[in-house]
């Protein structure tokens, strides 16, 4: 006869194995998640145009404002009370680098969407859509850079 304890470790095996089965099945489904851009985007890459690295976001802002193989656009900002300055630069990659002047101080982002420009651009209030979408989400490293 099975005591007790005999019976509780077999369930708790079965359990276990049913676990892992399920597990590995939907592992393996093959449905692949779509991508969220905010979380795992596309580095850009400018084909060996773009330095290493860049010792400043300075350095690195007037890199993007000088280059000519970007494409540059620009919105007016009067409607916002903190946002005096909106530039995004782009290599028709799909993503680009966003350039905010915010009360006198300019701040980068790099690998922005340009449909997340876009809803920027169309948005009520661009500072409630910055840190709401942007903020944290897509920053600019210094240090070594993507290249081709």
């Amino acid at each position: 006869m099975e005591s007790t304890y005999e019976r509780h470790a077999r369930g708790g095996a079965t359990r276990t194995v049913l676990f892992l089965l399920i597990t590995l099945a939907s592992a393996g489904c093959g449905a692949e998640r779509p991508r969220d851009a905010a979380q795992d985007p596309q580095p850009i890459v400018h084909k060996g145009l773009q330095p290493e690295s860049f010792s400043s976001y300075s350095e690195a802002i007037a890199w993007v404002r000088a280059n000519p193989s970007l494409r540059r656009d620009a919105i007016s900002t009067a409607r916002s009370s903190w946002i005096e300055g909106s530039e995004y630069y782009s290599n028709g990659s799909g993503y680009g680098y966003l350039i905010l002047n915010l009360k006198g101080r300019e701040y980068i982002h790099e690998n922005i969407p340009e449909e997340e420009w876009q809803r920027f651009k169309d948005a009520a209030s661009l500072g409630q859509y910055y840190n709401r979408h942007i903020r944290g989400r897509y920053g600019f490293r210094l240090g070594v850079r993507t290249t081709e």
